[in-house]
């Protein structure tokens, strides 16, 4: 029983590393305060199928031993209670789908770190996201923000297990430490998105037909004699 409770601790105490992943909703030089007032910085960063395959086995573990710790704290809530609330593991990543429900093969997982935390006795604990560019060096906040959707990224994080007694929830949650932007890609809207549509040559030349008409050289007007 000693061994079970230290392999836990183990497993919470460990930092884990992604492999590379490509990121959506980037929030990581200032935090998003539009569904949390303290603000969070957080990034979703998705896996091909090799890359999701070796962080999923990398915390399995920590995802059993998380189980367990939540499944202890079920079975001492009251008959009743745990007849209301069915005892339900979520996990901590979601498939890629798309629209008519095929599987791209791709994983995602969310990452996230409060910015603020208010203590009992009143104190408030900031915190930040350390961000680092593909040479090891602290990025600048400018820079940081031209890191936007599609960026190449890596995070490093903490897990630690959670149990909800209200609907009996229990699994993984990410903690996000600091990420490595391996390649940052800069937001810029392209003629599509204000609704352009591109010509060819052909186009061109059909344009400038139009534009230009050919002239009656039959006709007489000024200057003719």
């Amino acid at each position: 029983m000693a061994k079970e409770k230290e392999e836990l601790k183990e497993c919470l105490k460990k930092q884990y590393l992604t492999p590379e992943g490509i990121a959506k909703f980037p929030h990581l030089a200032e935090p998003n305060t539009k569904f949390v007032k303290s603000g969070k910085y957080e990034v979703r960063l998705y896996f091909d199928s090799e890359a999701g395959a070796k962080l999923l086995a990398m915390l399995q573990e920590a995802y059993e031993e998380a189980i367990k710790w939540a499944k202890e704290k079920y079975e001492k809530m009251n008959a009743q209670s745990k007849a209301n609330n069915p005892f339900s593991p979520q996990q901590f990543y979601k498939e890629e789908v798309l629209d008519d429900g095929t599987s791209t093969g791709r994983i995602f997982i969310h990452f996230d770190k409060l910015a603020k935390l208010e203590l009992d006795d009143g104190r408030v604990l900031e915190f930040k996201v350390p961000v680092f560019d593909k040479a090891n060096k602290p990025m600048l906040l400018e820079d940081i923000k031209k890191a936007s959707g599609g960026s190449t990224m890596k995070a490093a994080f903490k897990v630690k297990p959670y149990f909800m007694p209200a609907g009996a929830k229990a699994g993984l949650s990410i903690d996000l430490q600091a990420i490595q932007i391996i390649k940052a890609v800069e937001y810029t809207r392209d003629a599509e998105s204000y609704g352009f549509t591109a010509y060819d040559e052909a186009d061109d030349e059909d344009f400038a037909s139009a534009a230009s008409p050919a002239v009656d050289k039959s006709a007489k007007g000024e200057g003719d004699f």
